[in-house]
């Protein structure tokens, strides 16, 4: 019995310690990266292709974490604004919820991209997409950040330089979107254009089947409940 309660915990020490050294590695790996990533911000044409071209450029966790910024200066930027540049008190606020939406629009554009640049001689990988996606949310983060002590400094008759700001960031992250598409893929302007324009179908094409999907199972789930209720009240007459 001792001998195998010191395997058992040698085993968990030894699984923990792998755990360690991968969570160490993720984050050596993303901050490694994160100034070229800003590179491509200040740079976005050459950035874009050195990112596509040159592996030691890109790298997953840095765009992993590059998602997670975004997800997480949106929380903050909706909780600690100046009341008044909020519009309203945010006391039900689901965090994990409101990360999840503040990404998951990207991480849709990324997936259908993808899939039509496949089938329209994109030179782009699922990868190159990711990260590329990635790195042009960076404004919108920044900007998100500006925006909490600008709604401090600020009064409501300087509102415009706050939403000029909001408006920089957002307009910047889409421009840095189209244009590493176009980068990535090499396609000319108008090519680009027209991708553009399909791959936001397509976002809308999978957000309306994955509704879809969850009102299914959702239905199924009521009626396999529902039956299991009426059989149990029935046996137990």
């Amino acid at each position: 019995m001792k001998t195998n309660a010191k395997k058992i915990g040698f085993s968990i020490l030894y699984a923990l310690s792998r755990a360690g050294r991968a969570i160490a590695n993720f984050f050596k790996d993303a901050f490694k990266h994160m100034p070229y990533a800003f590179h491509v911000v200040i740079h976005p044409f050459d950035g874009f292709f050195r990112l596509k071209t040159e592996t030691r450029r890109h790298s997953v966790p840095c765009a992993v974490l590059l998602y997670v910024f975004l997800a997480v200066s949106t929380v903050l930027r909706k909780q600690s604004l100046n009341f008044m540049f909020t519009e309203d008190a945010n006391l039900d606020m689901n965090i994990f919820l409101d990360m999840l939406v503040s990404v998951l629009p990207y991480l849709l554009w990324g997936i259908a991209n993808w899939c039509f640049t496949s089938l329209m001689d994109g030179d782009g990988s699922y990868r190159d997409v990711f990260c590329a996606t990635a790195v042009a949310l960076i404004p919108m983060t920044v900007c998100n950040i500006l925006q909490i002590p600008l709604s401090y400094m600020l009064n409501l008759e300087e509102s415009t330089v706050y939403t000029f700001v909001g408006g920089v960031g957002v307009f910047y992250t889409y421009a840095l979107l189209f244009l590493g598409m176009i980068v990535t893929h090499q396609y000319s302007f108008g090519k680009g254009i027209v991708t553009a324009v399909l791959t936001i179908l397509g976002m809308l094409t999978i957000a309306f089947v994955a509704i879809l999907l969850a009102y299914l199972v959702q239905q199924i789930y009521d009626f396999v409940y529902d039956l299991a209720s009426e059989i149990k009240y029935r046996q137990n007459e």
